[in-house]
């Protein structure tokens, strides 16, 4: 998918350079313009999963931490890690 376009029940889990499929953005000046994606709605309650930061974190979803040691999602953040970790709540 390209980055912003994520349908939903789905959500980005890492950037890519796909320039073919995906032009980079002239609005956010980004080479990894496209978005890895997995579906989160069967997931159950508990279950985690690594997101980029940037990603709009679902309903029934929280934010347990950041992930400063996983360089994906490239140009997510500037000044925080570009991963973070998300938990089903409900």
């Amino acid at each position: 998918m390209c980055r912003g376009s994520t349908p939903g029940g789905w959500i980005a889990i890492d950037y890519v350079a796909d320039t073919l499929s995906c032009p980079p953005s002239a609005r956010r000046d980004l080479q990894h313009s496209t978005a890895v994606i997995v579906s989160y709605r069967d997931l159950q309650v508990g279950e985690e999963l690594s997101v980029c930061a940037d990603a709009r974190i679902p309903r029934n979803w929280s934010r347990v931490r950041l992930v400063p040691e996983d360089g994906r999602c490239v140009g997510a953040s500037k000044d925080e890690p570009t991963v973070v970790v998300i938990r089903r709540h409900r």
